[in-house]
């Protein structure tokens, strides 16, 4: 398949509708405090667009961005797909980023190639996944919190999942503790996985939780 033949494929389709729904996501439990925010809670919505064309083909995906009011999404409605989509650097107007997944789904329906293959299989074909749901489960609920004891049985959990690698939230000490408390939970909390889990992969994410000075 030619970038000509390519380009011809996508230009023989228009936008024709573009519908934009909003789902429930369900998180295997509560999801506690990161260093900035209270708990998340089991769940949030999210943002699905789903577009057809005058052909007949359609492909959907998540939302860049957070609702229709960022982009003027209506304006693409009768634009040649060729003038929004390329395969080989994706989204080419600005005003379509909204539809970034969408139109990956999209043109490879059209092109009859799954989107990995579309964008290029140079690189690894495998990714490993991570457990991110290790929030501060510690020190919630504020009257009743659940001590490091809580962190390691919600690990078990994703281990038995099939996870093998975790994404640890740090930072308690930017809102939730003493910055030096705070920081000796986060490494007492990291260790305490690693020694249970040897094997994991493990990553840390400080939501801005830390600042240079605290690593000097």
């Amino acid at each position: 398949m030619t970038p000509a033949t390519v380009t011809e494929d996508l230009a023989a389709h228009r936008v024709a509708e573009i519908h934009t729904m909003r789902i429930r996501t369900r998180w295997p439990r509560l999801l506690g405090r990161n260093a900035l925010f209270e708990e998340h809670g089991y769940g949030r919505e999210a943002i699905v667009r789903h577009i057809v064309t005058d052909r007949g083909a359609a492909g959907w995906g998540l939302s860049r961005h957070p609702g229709p009011g960022q982009f003027e999404i209506s304006g693409l409605v009768d634009r040649r797909l060729s003038e929004l989509f390329d395969p080989a650097v994706g989204v080419t107007e600005e005003e379509a980023m909204p539809l970034d997944f969408a139109l990956h789904d999209l043109a490879g329906n059209i092109l009859g190639v799954p989107v990995f293959r579309m964008i290029g299989t140079a690189g690894p074909t495998t990714q490993e996944v991570c457990g991110s749901a290790t929030y501060f489960d510690d020190i919630t609920p504020a009257y009743h919190p659940g001590g490091v004891g809580v962190v390691l049985e919600n690990c078990r959990q994703d281990w038995q999942m099939g996870y093998r690698a975790f994404k640890i939230k740090i930072g308690r000490g930017h809102r939730w503790m003493g910055p030096e408390a705070g920081m000796a939970r986060d490494v007492k909390v990291t260790r305490a996985i690693r020694e249970e889990f040897p094997e994991a992969m493990l990553q840390v994410d400080a939501n801005d939780g830390y600042d240079c000075r605290s690593f000097c």
